[in-house]
């Protein structure tokens, strides 16, 4: 039986906490009798632990930091008082222990990771893993916030409609060489990633919805009084900006990040297409523009409205606008910026086109001098089938990398 570590904090020894209790190496596991060992010394421990007296149930260490080993088998009211007052100690001590456990678990996580190596070649299709799903995952991160809302995931996707250039240029090469995909079963996985309505109810019925940005549903049919109702469900001042979505488009189509002083204007503008002369009219400005002069980016209203206008679901959501945590890009500043994500600054509803993506990357676009930058993480991963019939699906995780906007 591999012997268990000890809980409290590592026992000084010989001013090195920490350290290999035989060779005074960088220790890497605990053992139950209060010292830390490498990995060989580790080894010769187990070997001859069978020699040691194994205790009944673990203690913390002592003031001193000497393990404290139990005599044996303390009476009821005894033991009661010990628990009592192991329960009371420090808090500061309890968080420390903590932290210690936290940082072996990690520390043994990405031991296996850096063994994990990526094939030399492209696998046979027979040799490869089934994936039913590939997918990805956007997130923001702000460590400033309470730890409960540090974390919000935009939106799911399928890994298909991903560009993955760039910094995630090499997701994708694992992916084509570890799997394969069974499009038959992707198909009936497509609802939860395609209908961000449809996303949003099922983290909120899996107790999960403090993972998501507040949305709201609304028909998609305009009144006088929509924009009102949006701000008094979401308690926001005209300083501030929420997100317009329609539920069932990807990559970035018809995402509008709106200042809340102008929604009502905004709202009109997607909800009431132009019919009958309004039409033809709109159709003699369209038709009359240079086409080197129009604006087809994601960031153009105007481009938007085509997909609001051509959209058949009969309601589109609203949602909390989220942000990472703001960082400076200078000359090289790394991370994706020519792809679709949602949530970006206002009046930028999307990362921008390809041009503007590369100034980025090279320290020239807007603002990239002292300027800061709200960045999303997109992840991807590979969902597998389970061992057996009653088995859980398995989430292999394939990397993930940052995507910046072009502009602060």
């Amino acid at each position: 039986v591999r012997p268990r570590r000890g809980p409290g904090p590592p026992p000084p020894r010989a001013g090195m906490p920490g350290r290999c209790a035989e060779c005074s190496g960088p220790a890497t596991e605990r053992a139950w009798d209060g010292n830390f060992y490498c990995d060989a010394c580790w080894s010769r421990w187990e070997r001859e632990s069978s020699k040691k007296p194994q205790p009944d149930r673990l203690v913390p260490a002592g003031q001193n930091g000497a393990a404290v080993k139990p005599t044996g088998s303390p009476a009821p009211g005894k033991a009661q008082t010990q628990d009592a007052r192991v329960t009371a100690a420090s808090p500061k001590q309890l968080e420390l222990d903590a932290l210690e456990k936290a940082y072996f678990r990690a520390k043994k996580s990405q031991a296996r990771i850096n063994q994990v190596e990526m094939p030399p070649a492209e696998r046979d299709e027979a040799d490869k893993v089934l994936a039913l799903f590939w997918g990805i995952c956007d997130l923001k991160y702000d460590p400033r916030l309470p730890e409960r809302d540090r974390v919000k995931v935009l939106e799911l996707g399928d890994g298909q409609y991903s560009r993955f250039s760039h910094d995630g240029a090499h997701i994708k090469r694992c992916y084509d060489r570890v799997f394969s995909r069974d499009s038959c079963s992707a198909l009936s996985r497509g609802l939860l990633v395609d209908n961000k309505k449809v996303t949003h109810d099922v983290f909120a019925k899996s107790g999960l919805e403090f993972l998501r940005p507040k949305q709201v549903a609304y028909p998609r049919l305009y009144t006088q009084g929509l924009a009102p109702r949006i701000r008094e469900d979401f308690d926001v001042s005209q300083d501030d900006v929420v997100v317009l979505k329609l539920v069932n488009r990807t990559r970035g189509a018809g995402v509008v990040v709106c200042p809340v002083a102008d929604l009502d204007v905004v709202l009109r503008r997607l909800l009431t297409p132009p019919v009958g002369p309004d039409f033809d009219d709109w159709l003699r400005r369209r038709a009359s523009l240079d086409v080197l002069d129009q604006d087809f980016s994601s960031e153009s209203l105007a481009e938007q409205e085509l997909h609001w206008w051509s959209n058949e679901c009969p309601i589109f959501v609203v949602e909390q606008a989220c942000s990472s945590l703001p960082v400076p890009l200078g000359e090289g500043g790394g991370g994706e910026t020519d792809g679709h994500s949602e949530h970006e600054a206002p009046g930028a509803e999307c990362n921008g086109d390809a041009e503007r993506g590369r100034a980025a990357r090279d320290g020239d676009a807007e603002g990239a001098a002292g300027e800061v930058f709200d960045g999303t993480m997109r992840v991807a991963f590979a969902l597998t089938a389970p061992a057996t019939d009653q088995g859980l699906y398995r989430v292999q995780w394939l990397g993930g990398y940052w995507k910046h906007p072009a502009r602060p």
